[in-house]
């Protein structure tokens, strides 16, 4: 089964919101490996999402533990963030 996590973060501007999307978008492969798919959304001028598609609960898990870092680097940048764990039904290209 595969497992998605949907992030979205908030940050303190739009400079901010666009260095970590540009960041997480052009090292996601790198930074996320087990990740199947990734998706790296601008939702408003200050906040942005992500949807990660993994194999498995224990890729999302290592996921999570990177996510975890990453946040951690960019700390005071960040005003907050929201995980949902979600079971992929459909993908359509």
């Amino acid at each position: 089964m595969s497992v998605c996590r949907v992030v979205m973060a908030d940050f303190v501007n739009e400079e901010e919101a666009d260095k970590f999307l540009t960041h997480l978008s052009e090292r996601g492969k790198e930074l996320y490996q087990q990740a199947e798919t990734m998706l790296v959304l601008k939702t408003t001028e200050t906040s942005g999402m992500s949807v990660t598609v993994y194999p498995n609960e224990e890729a999302a898990d290592q996921g999570t533990e990177i996510r975890k870092e990453l946040f951690s680097e960019w700390s005071g940048k960040i005003v907050q963030s929201t995980t949902l764990d979600a079971e992929l039904i459909g993908y359509v290209k």
